[in-house]
């Protein structure tokens, strides 16, 4: 079985398995096992038993997981003592 590395700089075309999109999205391989099987998380395909995932849907998954950021604290002037 061929083993391919995920980097920034290769295309990659072909659907990714569960080492592959892990690494993909930063995340245990053990994460997206739990979560296939609780029926969250990016979408997958399985062919013959082996779970693959298409690249577009994990780009898809990742980007609706985007959160705003918080605003910034507010600064309240501190009281005089005098």
């Amino acid at each position: 079985m061929e083993r391919r590395q995920v980097t920034s700089t290769r295309i990659i075309t072909a659907p990714l398995d569960g080492a592959e999109a892990a690494q993909f999205l930063g995340l245990a391989r053990a994460t997206l096992r739990n979560w296939r099987s609780r029926g969250v998380g990016p979408s997958y395909r399985k062919h013959g038993g082996k779970v693959l995932y298409p690249l577009a849907g994990l780009e898809a998954w990742s980007a609706a997981q985007q959160r705003p950021a918080p605003p910034p604290p507010v600064q309240r002037p501190r009281p005089s003592l005098i």
